[in-house]
């Protein structure tokens, strides 16, 4: 048996075949832009990722050359103590100077090299010098005992009077070092009289 469909049925299920499909339709375009919203977002986040990978890959190149400048550094801060201790004080002098040419604002190494000046005999030098550290850090008390005792041994006694205060008011405990020290003694008996 064959059924006939009345023209209406046919209009009507037209009408729902047709309101199915723009409903469809409409859901695939919403599903279209969603995707692409997302799309866009995931995007974005890849350029971030990638913007911040670029720039820890130029961190860590740069950490790379600043460790080695370090190594390099900590080798030729060595070699000036081995010098010294050697009694090369002008080949400590030539090693700090390689590191100080990168670090010109380490106090402790501008006074190393101030003190291998002194004992080389170039006391005007190890002046300038130690006035170097004291200027970048006015707080290195090793500075201002170092320059007490080159001033001493120059013959400015106020220069070493003044630097003795300057070191006493910084750090009042180097009392004991300075009464210890027997080259400081010496040189600066005139200002710091023996007990």
């Amino acid at each position: 048996m064959t059924t006939t469909l009345a023209p209406t049925d046919v209009y009507h299920s037209a009408r729902v075949w047709s309101s199915l499909t723009a409903v469809g339709t409409v859901a695939v375009v919403v599903a279209f832009l969603v995707a692409g919203q997302q799309l866009n977002v995931a995007a974005t986040s890849v350029k971030t990722l990638r913007r911040t990978a670029d720039t820890l890959t130029s961190q860590v190149a740069s950490l790379k050359k600043e460790t080695a400048g370090l190594r390099e550094a900590l080798t030729a801060a060595r070699a000036g103590i081995n010098a010294f201790h050697a009694g090369d004080y002008l080949g400590a002098v030539g090693q700090y100077d390689k590191v100080i040419r990168d670090d010109s604002s380490n106090a402790y190494l501008l006074n190393l090299r101030a003190y291998s000046l002194f004992k080389a005999g170039r006391i005007d030098e190890a002046i300038r010098s130690q006035q170097l550290s004291l200027r970048a850090d006015p707080g290195y008390a090793w500075g201002y005992f170092d320059l007490a005792r080159f001033e001493c041994a120059r013959g400015n006694w106020d220069a070493a009077k003044d630097a003795l205060d300057r070191l006493l008011k910084v750090n009042p405990e180097m009392r004991p070092t300075a009464d210890r020290d027997g080259e400081f003694r010496r040189l600066c008996r005139r200002i710091y009289p023996p007990k």
